[in-house]
């Protein structure tokens, strides 16, 4: 300087070079040129820059600072900074400054290659002179990565090297979304940290659970990726109603943690056994939704099973979710997977594809779980696990199974399709369509409505004229059998093997003719080692009747119709003979005895008092 102010004890100095060695050879601790100095010797002195464009270098940290007031204290072997001028950043900083990468421009800017530009803000600093460290306050946050990494207490250590010291205490927030607490945390550039934590996980009753992630690291595209482990000890659950341990992963670029194991469900039904569900999914705490698959597994590898089944042994029907299969060859009634999810409002468990979750009149199956009154119900394509040869069966609907009640229910839309005389069904179609007494199907029942968009594959829904009438105008060929029927109830009696209808019956169609007229009868699908068979007796009115039976191979039927007779009987042998492919079940069908009928009619009539079955309307 030209302009120095001597004094006993102090010195002054417009313009000058402040340096502080380092105990490293050939290096500095800190450099700043061209400031206003301001000394007293054995105290300290007061250093302020006069150029707006020159920064504090740090050599020996390979940093650089726009600190513009640097204080001395000797006693303390210190040195204070701040940074009073902070308009002054930009020009103090230079090409080491990119603005725009920055939520908040830093003060502090690494100058290691290594470090990716490292930077943070802080107005106020110290600089030890003993150990060379250099502490910063007031550090709002730092942006590493994608994340904002709050430093406890606001302060953070660049140790003598450089490197900046590790976290004990901190807060980060990855891509704006996923906040954790950090046990530990280590930066190593402005692109890296790795460290520990626990996240803050939040169900949708804003139960605030911690996942301890052992390790937090940045990966390779630049993003914040967190693993842990949690174990039944810790008592964890994805919702009250799903428990969880297993693996958890948080990826920031995605909105939900992963989570990699298995959740047992909340219920105490003695027969639904209780298994660790596997599964690997991204799960959203406000909306808990399990994958399921085909054929799921628990975590240990065991294969289980969802739906209500039919055993082939001693048979019965039996439910299962989430729980094993008695045999393996049980045939499923009623099965689905898509998704788990649990309705408070319900109280049930329920497993379907997306869509039907959202929307139950949805084509598409669906299987709940009544976790208070240990139900199992299963709607949409059903299969009654019976083999009828040439009588082919379309079954849609529902299946109840109150296992407590031990009692099985079934409210269905069933088609039969069978070789017969088309002018014998016509014959049929015809009477019963003239009978006036008989009362039209509720075409607005919801088994009807699900029943035909099942069949349909979409939406149905009938227009005002067909519930006027009472019947859809016209048939639609997916809905066209030799007989639909559009109201079916049944039970299963397990004395009997069978299915037993219970209340009136709905003819939708015969042989493509519009019907849906409710009539009394009897249907009954029985399940024989010696062969399945089925008998369908109509009461139309106290005159008129009709009824078809059905085992290995023979259709037989019968009626008051005599016209109906007739036509079967100028029929031969072979014109009531289905050519059928070698290898399937012969088919032909014939006229029933009268005492067929009586004994099938007194049967069912025995049965049916004896159980109390009783029919519902949904």
């Amino acid at each position: 300087s030209n302009q120095f102010v001597f004094g006993d004890i102090y010195f002054n100095a417009d313009t000058s070079d402040l340096k502080f060695i380092s105990d490293r050879p050939g290096i500095y601790a800190l450099v700043a040129e061209k400031v206003n100095a301001s000394v007293i010797v054995e105290e300290g002195g007061i250093f302020t820059s006069q150029v707006d464009t020159l920064p504090v270098y740090f050599p020996e940290k390979n940093y650089i600072s726009s600190m513009d007031l640097l204080m001395w204290d000797i006693e303390h072997d210190r040195i204070d900074m701040l940074n009073e001028q902070s308009r002054n950043d930009p020009y103090q900083l230079g090409s080491a400054l990119d603005e725009g990468q920055w939520k908040t421009p830093p003060t502090f800017i690494s100058m290691n290659s290594r470090t990716d530009s490292l930077g943070f803000k802080s107005d106020s600093a110290v600089y030890k002179l003993d150990d060379h460290t250099l502490e910063a306050h007031y550090v709002e946050f730092l942006e590493i990565a994608d994340a904002l990494i709050f430093p406890g207490g606001r302060s953070l250590t660049l140790e003598k090297n450089g490197y900046m010291r590790g976290f004990t205490n901190a807060r980060i927030i990855a891509n704006g979304m996923h906040e954790l607490s950090a046990e530990k945390i280590d930066i190593l550039g402005r692109k890296d940290y790795y460290g520990s934590g626990f996240y803050n996980y939040k169900d949708k009753d804003n139960r605030l659970l911690k996942i301890r992630f052992s390790d937090i690291i940045v990966n390779d595209k630049g993003h914040t990726f967190a693993s842990g482990e949690i174990t039944a000890a810790d008592s964890f659950s994805l919702s009250p109603w799903f428990s969880f341990e297993g693996k958890v992963v948080l990826d920031a670029e995605k909105e939900f943690l992963n989570f990699s194991g298995g959740t047992i469900l909340a219920h105490n039904c003695a027969n639904i056994s209780r298994s660790l569900i596997s599964f690997t999914s991204d799960i959203d705490p406000k909306n808990v939704r399990i994958p399921v698959p085909v054929q799921p597994v628990a975590t240990n590898g065991v294969r289980i099973y969802n739906g209500i089944y039919i055993t082939n042994e001693l048979t019965h029907v039996y439910p299962a979710f989430f729980s094993k299969k008695k045999n393996y060859s049980d045939t499923p009634i009623a099965i689905a997977n898509g998704y788990l999810e649990y309705d408070e409002r319900t109280g049930q468990y329920k497993i379907g594809e997306e869509q039907k979750l959202l929307d139950h009149f949805q084509a598409g199956n669906l299987l709940t779980f009544d976790r208070n009154y240990c139900k199992v119900y299963g709607e949409g394509k059903l299969d009654l696990g019976v083999n009828m040869g040439q009588l082919k069966l379309t079954i849609v609907g529902n299946i109840t199974d109150n296992i407590e009640l031990k009692d099985v229910r079934l409210d269905l839309v069933l088609g039969m399709d069978f070789f017969f005389a088309p002018e014998a069904m016509q014959i049929m179609a015809q009477e019963i369509n003239s009978v006036p007494t008989l009362k039209p199907v509720d075409l607005s029942r919801n088994t009807y409505l699900k029943g035909m968009t099942e069949l349909m594959g979409s939406k149905t829904q009938p227009s005002d004229d067909d519930l006027l009438f009472g019947a859809f105008q016209e048939v639609d060929a997916k809905t066209r059998h030799t007989i639909l029927f559009t109201q079916l109830q049944l039970v299963w009696n397990e004395e009997s093997s069978s299915y037993l209808s219970v209340g009136k019956i709905g003819i939708g169609n015969i042989d493509g003719t519009p019907l849906n007229r409710l009539v009394d009868g009897y249907i009954e699908i029985q399940k024989k080692r010696s062969g399945d068979m089925m008998d369908v007796f109509l009461q139309v009115d106290e005159r008129t009747w009709y009824y078809f039976g059905y085992t290995t191979g023979v259709m037989q039927s019968l009626t008051t119709n005599r016209d109906y007779l007739d036509v079967l009987s100028e029929l031969n042998t072979n014109q009531r003979r289905l050519k059928v492919p070698s290898g399937q079940t012969s088919y032909i069908y014939m006229p029933a005895s009268d005492r067929k009928i009586g004994n099938f009619r007194r049967r069912m009539r025995m049965v049916l008092e004896e159980n109390e079955f009783g029919g519902s309307e949904q």
